[in-house]
């Protein structure tokens, strides 16, 4: 499995929407399925603050204790995972005899099939 790259700068640089739809197609398509895809350019297009924001309010949500993170999650998939809750590569078809020694916050926009938001929309 590989790990689908969007690229910003290509979205930005489309000069036809259905060169858009595809992009966008890409980033709905792995978000879908894998719940991963590697976004490039995000810092050239993204004002400094903002993603230095996302970073303080990640920093500051990882850095609470365990219980308190245990607040935030919600079904086993989205939400907070705490370490040893994935094994990511189960998704794949091949999940490791041990789960992965990661944390995680799930927050997605892409649970349901009918759901309001899309990228190609």
């Amino acid at each position: 499995m590989t790990t689908p790259i969007v690229s910003i700068q290509s979205f930005r640089n489309a000069t036809t929407q259905n060169d858009k739809a595809n992009i966008a197609k890409t980033l709905d398509d792995a978000l879908a399925t894998t719940g991963l895809c590697h976004i490039n350019d995000y810092h050239q297009h993204l004002p400094k603050d903002t993603i230095r924001a996302l970073r303080h309010a990640a920093h500051k949500f990882f850095d609470q204790t365990t219980h308190a993170k245990q607040n935030a999650r919600v079904d086993g998939v989205v939400g907070y995972l705490g370490l040893g809750d994935e094994n990511v590569a189960a998704s794949a078809g091949t999940p490791t005899p041990t789960p992965d020694p990661v944390e995680s916050l799930n927050l997605p926009g892409y649970q349901e099939a009918d759901g309001e938001w899309r990228a190609a929309a």
